[in-house]
């Protein structure tokens, strides 16, 4: 069997990396507190991943489908 990882580990181990050298750069007083809580906040999991619904799940679809400009234009 031909197991490929998934685009999702991919990024996750990228998000991993990209805040162990934050959290290096910081160790090291390259990068300021502030800037690191911003890589923190981008790079971990929210705490509750929840899926939108309804209205909120369809403008999402029209707007991966058609873009921005199709809501922006209507």
């Amino acid at each position: 069997m031909n197991h490929k990882p998934s685009a999702r580990a991919g990024s996750d181990r990228v998000l991993g990396e990209l805040l162990h050298a934050a959290a290096d750069l910081s160790r090291h007083g390259l990068l300021s507190r502030e800037d690191m809580l911003q890589v923190r906040a981008q790079c971990e999991p929210p705490e509750s991943s929840t899926h939108p619904t309804g209205a909120a799940a369809r403008l999402l679809q029209v707007i991966e489908k058609k873009g921005v400009e199709a809501i922006l234009a209507g």
